[in-house]
């Protein structure tokens, strides 16, 4: 029966884990980010903005997507550039934030490709040291490096952001808000979640009646056992 429980609830758990978002990132969380090799959607002209920005120390441009998905729910998909002649290496970008994103789930990372190519800026370099969520569910935050160690470029003067992903569940799209921090900051237009928040497939809804049967059946085995006793 051990053997039993054991290969249900694997199995449970491979059926979760292959069909649910990969990496999501819950309020209060601060993780490395996800990785995803081609960021597949619709993209329209209305869920296009393009523009620019400037902090104290640093400008540079911007494009953002609200992105359909096959499964009918919306990815937000962002790619940045630094100007050459921006800010010296303290002032760099440390920080880029969106929002609003509460009641939704949020999996969030870089990905390679956006439908099959390279983002509106062609290949980035830059790519974030870690992500994370405010406590409230409202902003999702990616981290970039202050020192270039590990690894980890700094988003300094004249470089271009690999392409910055968040997959939501939300079934629509609204005007949103991004920010660029260096130190001092800049807000700009963007799109955020909005609508019904689609439910899981119904196979991780399966996967998780399953593990609660075993959890059930292993109780009463128990149970049995000690009566038995």
């Amino acid at each position: 029966m051990r053997r039993f429980l054991c290969s249900a609830i694997a199995m449970a758990l491979f059926i979760i884990s292959g069909i649910a978002r990969g990496n999501s990132v819950v309020p209060g969380a601060t993780v490395p980010p996800d990785f995803f090799a081609n960021e597949v959607g619709t993209v329209t002209v209305a869920g296009t903005i393009t523009g620019t920005y400037a902090t104290a120390s640093t400008s540079g441009a911007y494009t953002t997507y609200a992105v359909l998905t096959a499964g009918g729910t919306y990815d937000f998909v962002y790619q940045f550039t630094s100007d050459p002649g921006s800010s010296p290496p303290i002032d760099d970008i440390r920080r880029i934030t969106m929002s609003s994103f509460t009641g939704y789930t949020t999996d969030v990372g870089i990905a390679a490709l956006l439908n099959g190519g390279p983002g509106p800026y062609g290949a980035g370099t830059v790519f974030p040291q870690t992500v994370d969520r405010s406590i409230s569910g409202s902003v999702v935050g990616f981290n970039f490096s202050l020192t270039g160690l590990g690894g980890f470029p700094l988003f300094g003067p004249g470089l271009v952001s690999q392409i910055l992903v968040i997959k939501t569940n939300a079934a629509d799209y609204r005007a949103g808000i991004v920010s660029l921090i260096d130190g001092t900051t800049a807000d700009r237009a963007a799109f955020a979640p909005a609508g019904a928040a689609v439910p899981l497939p119904p196979a991780i809804w399966a996967g998780l009646s399953l593990m609660g049967l075993m959890g059930v059946q292993g109780v009463r085995r128990q149970r049995l056992k000690k009566v038995s006793e």
